[in-house]
């Protein structure tokens, strides 16, 4: 139950994040990076994964 509040708390602070932009986002958002990305590990040029806030992990490489 507590996992699933502040999973919504971290979504709410993303869509209130990207509502305040002015246009489309069409290029890096420090910002809005900082609301989703938890954390990079980076092995190597070719090899990098991403950790989001939600605990997803997208592996690079």
């Amino acid at each position: 139950m507590v996992a699933r509040h502040a999973k919504a708390e971290r979504l709410g602070a993303f869509v209130k994040a990207l509502a305040a932009q002015d246009a489309s986002v069409t290029e890096f958002d420090e910002g809005l990076w900082g609301t989703i990305v938890d954390f990079m590990t980076i092995y190597s040029k070719e090899d990098i994964s991403v950790t989001f806030k939600d605990g997803t992990e997208i592996h690079i490489g």
